[in-house]
């Protein structure tokens, strides 16, 4: 294929089935995996941008659409999402790309929104370095515990809305947490969050940011929310994107 080529794919089938798309530079260019969040899309608004950053950059990118979504056309429902199946389906999706890499498999760097960026992160940790080179962390998550803690602080109604659209969330969610694991990731890590952001609350980002080894960035943007959209969130996403690149010269 040759470079700045797109193209779609499929991987699995029925109950498995997730679609994939290929941003494709030349062959010896630097891989990236993007990941959506919950009920998230490749082609939605706040991923693009992400996409479009890095492939600007050189990289040859893969955009799953990650299943139990109801934003795009994988396989499974919405209300069925689970930290878990995130975390597979982006398995599946690193593996799929470190096997396109000409004369072997090379790191990949995983850049992530929200429950995205948890997923860029356990697999980081679980992972290791040989596998996954750096990671873009944006708007991040660091488990399911801070997203509950950060809807009961909007209130009750915010809580409520969680557990109707997911079902069995306030049960799976405070399984999973990166934390403790923290240590483990000694990939480099950029962060970015809005300062107005109330689900992924920029004290807790602070908090990931501080247990993580080697964070080569950390950006707060003022006046923003939780998706990555408009000129500061692009400018961002350059800066941090370069920064990655640096470390890992």
């Amino acid at each position: 294929m040759a470079a700045d080529d797109t193209s779609g794919g499929v991987l699995g089938e029925g109950a498995a089935r997730m679609a994939i798309t290929l941003h494709r530079r030349a062959d010896d260019a630097p891989r990236a995996l993007v990941l959506h969040g919950r009920n998230g899309a490749a082609d939605s608004d706040h991923i693009r941008p992400i996409t479009a950053a890095l492939h600007a950059q050189g990289y040859t990118v893969t955009v799953p659409e990650l299943r139990f979504s109801d934003a795009n056309a994988s396989a499974g429902s919405g209300c069925n999402f689970t930290f878990s199946a995130h975390v597979a389906d982006a398995a599946r999706a690193l593996d799929w790309l470190a096997e396109l890499s000409p004369g072997g498999a090379r790191p990949i760097l995983i850049a992530g929104h929200s429950v995205g960026a948890y997923a860029a992160l356990r697999l980081a940790a679980d992972r290791g370095a040989s596998a996954v080179s750096a990671v873009l962390a944006l708007s991040p998550a660091s488990g399911g515990g801070m997203l509950i803690e950060a809807r009961r602080a909007m209130g009750a109604a915010a809580l409520q809305a969680l557990a109707a659209e997911v079902e069995g969330a306030l049960q799976d969610y405070p399984r999973h947490d990166v934390l403790p694991d923290a240590a483990r990731i000694t990939q480099p890590v950029a962060l970015v969050v809005g300062a107005e952001d109330g689900l992924t609350r920029p004290a807790d980002v602070a908090r990931l940011a501080a247990a993580l080894p080697r964070v080569v960035g950390h950006e707060v943007l003022e006046g923003l929310h939780h998706c990555p959209t408009g000129a500061l969130w692009e400018a961002a996403l350059d800066r941090q994107i370069t920064a990655l690149g640096q470390a890992l010269q």
